[in-house]
């Protein structure tokens, strides 16, 4: 009885660590920028702005994030859900795996999507190979831009370490897809690990085998061609690419000279970091390096750069949560008429 209660205490604690330590990692980032601020020129920032720039954004930002959401929703009708499966289900099930990333370490937050799949037929396991996909073609689409954009920008020296980790990480993207698509590769590492495991746990040996089929099935399933793959590839590029030129465009609204080859590298290496970071407020992480990013390499000056930086990550991170409870409050409305008419 006491074990359980001791086991039961931690597990409360723990639920209740992560959410304390990023409003903590939040509000640490928030004092630090306040304090970094000229106010003069924050003042002188905001009133450039206009109600026609606000839309402009926000306008990008609902694009970026409509094109993403149609594409898992794309996903998961490759997965082939149940009938009763809508549009509207996917939307809400990638605006709330959206959302909880942003308080997750490594933004594993979207596993989330895992769970929210299964009333619709489809398993935790193969939830979890579409999330995979997303982050593999986002993976890809980033690191493909820094490489690019590092090359552009040879002369700067910040640019060079970067570009050599998105480079040394998308040689393992390309090379990971490779191996999955390739069956005997693919159940060659499944064989290892499962025997691996069997040395220490026998019992998740086995699972490990049958959750690997489910998931990497939905590969499968997926990209049934490379052409296929190819189309994912190229619409996730132009969907980021939007996204990507958000932030040269509230820079430029502010008054900062910050070239679009620039914004281009700066964006995709800070959302690189927020995904790699182990801290459960990456969406502060992606902050912080894109200020130091934009000081440095965009030379922008400092006070310009946490303005265009928390007017950006504003745009990107609010939509998601309304959009989350409408589609949310929308869906109740519709499971409540449809009881009412039965």
């Amino acid at each position: 009885m006491h074990t359980d209660t001791h086991v039961k205490s931690a597990g409360i604690s723990r639920k209740w660590l992560r959410p304390v330590v990023a409003i903590v990692g939040y509000a640490v980032i928030a004092y630090l920028a306040f304090r970094a601020m000229d106010r003069t020129r924050m003042a002188e920032g905001f009133a450039l702005l206009r109600p026609q720039h606000l839309v402009l954004l926000l306008g990008i930002a609902l694009l970026h994030i409509a094109g993403r959401a149609f594409r898992y929703h794309r996903l998961l009708l490759r997965a082939r859900p149940h009938a009763t499966y809508r549009w509207a289900d996917g939307f809400l099930i990638f605006l709330i795996g959206l959302s909880t990333s942003a308080v997750t370490p490594a933004r594993v937050g979207d596993l989330v999507k895992a769970k929210l799949v299964r009333p619709f037929g489809i398993g935790t396991s193969s939830g979890v190979g579409l999330v995979m996909i997303e982050r593999v073609l986002d993976l890809l689409v980033m690191c493909l831009t820094i490489v690019g954009m590092g090359m552009v920008l040879s002369d700067r020296p910040a640019s060079g370490a970067w570009s050599r980790t998105a480079a040394l990480l998308l040689v393992v993207l390309i090379l990971g897809p490779v191996a999955i698509g390739h069956h005997p590769i693919r159940g060659w590492g499944i064989r290892v690990a499962a025997r691996a495991l069997r040395a220490v746990r026998p019992s998740l040996a086995s699972k490990v085998e049958t959750t690997s089929g489910e998931l990497f099935g939905v590969w499968d399933t997926v990209f049934a061609s490379p052409a296929t793959f190819a189309v994912y590839v190229a619409s996730s590029c132009a969907v980021w690419a939007l996204d990507f030129c958000k932030l040269w465009l509230v820079v430029r609204m502010l008054g900062g000279q910050a070239s679009l080859a620039v914004c281009f590298f700066i964006y995709p290496v800070s959302l690189l970091a927020g995904v790699l970071t182990l801290l459960p407020f990456s969406e502060g992480v992606v902050g912080v390096t894109g200020v130091a990013l934009l000081s440095s390499i965009g030379q922008v000056d400092s006070s310009t750069a946490i303005l265009a930086v928390a007017f950006d990550r504003s745009v990107s991170s609010i939509p998601p949560l309304v959009l989350a409870g409408a589609f949310a409050l929308a869906s109740r409305r519709r499971a409540q008429h449809g009881s009412l008419r039965e």
